[in-house]
């Protein structure tokens, strides 16, 4: 694989991510860099820092998100959470324990 190829992979990730996020949708697998690409050559250097800046407002905004569910499930909140007042808690056993 060569950097054009991962640069590719790279930016149909992070559609992939901004989509899930977007939609409320299961996130992919996180991308693996393959370990011989060697130095990132000039030509390619313009949208390698492109992508990473839209990973960088990409990964503020998954901190935003995760921010707001850490704050509705503190309250208690969160409709899907709480159907019912009287449900039991779910409880979760690690089989392979």
């Amino acid at each position: 694989m060569d950097w054009p190829e991962v640069l590719e992979a790279l930016d149909a990730r992070i559609a992939a991510h901004e989509e899930a996020l977007a939609s409320g949708t299961e996130a992919p697998e996180p991308y693996v860099f393959p370990s011989d690409l060697g130095p990132l050559p000039d030509a390619h250097r313009q949208r390698a820092e492109a992508l990473l800046e839209r990973y960088m407002t990409l990964q503020a905004q998954v901190s935003e998100a995760r921010a707001k569910i850490g704050s509705a499930l503190a309250r208690g909140g969160g409709s899907a959470m709480s159907s019912s007042p009287s449900a039991p808690a779910p409880a979760f056993v690690d089989g392979q324990a």
